[in-house]
This record gives C-alpha cells, sequence and structure tokens, in this order.
C-alpha cells in the first residue's frame, strides 16, 4: 500500500498506492512547529485536518482480464 522500493522489484512488480511520505512528513514537522509557537503565545492551537491525495502505481500485479 505505501509503494515501497521493493513493490516495483520484485516479478511480478505489486501495483501499489503512492502515498507521499515525504510531504506527509513535512506537513507533521510543520504542524508541530505550529503548535509550539502557539503554545509559547498561550494560544490554544485548533485541530487540523489534511488530506494528500494518494496516487495509483500500476504494475505487472494487475492486468486486464483474459477474454473469454
Amino acid at each position: 500500500y505505501a509503494d515501497s522500493i521493493a513493490a516495483g522489484r520484485v516479478t511480478p512488480g505489486l501495483t501499489t498506492i503512492h502515498q507521499a511520505p515525504e510531504s506527509m512528513g513535512e506537513h507533521a514537522a510543520q504542524f508541530i512547529l505550529d503548535r509550539i509557537e502557539r503554545a509559547e503565545e498561550d494560544v490554544v492551537a485548533r485541530p487540523r485536518h489534511l488530506v494528500l491525495d494518494p496516487s495509483l502505481v500500476v504494475r505487472k500485479s494487475t492486468a486486464s482480464p483474459l477474454p473469454d
């Protein structure tokens, strides 16, 4: 599901979902830094919600159905 390097190196290559872990980490770090700054200002941090669009990575493990 996480589109690991191994998914593309096995035979057949596995179809997976790419989730952009670098982007998730960057956003998480920024959320933490923002929360720390607000804590120093004695401001209550509101919960945040962020949706990052995953993408389908189609490889050889997914194929069209065979004709009848």
